[in-house]
């Protein structure tokens, strides 16, 4: 077993502990290898992904809430979130409909202690 599917497991644990089980969401990337005019349009990749979600209070000098921030700790053993992606919490991706809510992911911070990919930390946006 890899570190990263270590961690993986660890999320879907914390998951378990702290709420109804693995949050198994689906991440939704764009498909942009266009040859050219004539190529066929942009498809959605669908992949499974286990989060935890986390709300995270930003505040100002005061103490003062200035906002909220939603975050997403994501395993690293499948598809690689980037900016512009979005992902269906809680939604696996045998589940996804036209009716589906999707979060838009903003910045995309990987946790990689020594060079290895362990889990990545995704800000979504508002």
């Amino acid at each position: 077993m890899t570190i990263a599917s270590e961690v993986a497991a660890g999320l879907a644990e914390a998951g378990t502990s702290t709420g109804t089980g693995p949050l198994v969401s689906t991440l939704r990337k764009r498909a942009t290898d266009r040859d050219g005019p004539w190529s066929a349009p942009d498809a959605d990749i669908f992949s499974a992904v286990t989060v935890v979600q986390v709300s995270k209070k930003v505040r100002d000098g005061a103490g003062m809430v200035e906002r909220r921030v939603k975050m997403l700790l994501i395993n690293a053993t499948g598809a690689t979130p980037a900016k512009g992606d979005a992902v269906a919490i809680g939604t696996p991706p045998a589940a996804v409909t036209g009716a589906t809510v999707w979060s838009r992911i903003g910045e995309v911070e990987t946790l990689a202690p020594g060079g290895v990919a362990l889990m990545f930390k995704a800000m979504l946006e508002e």
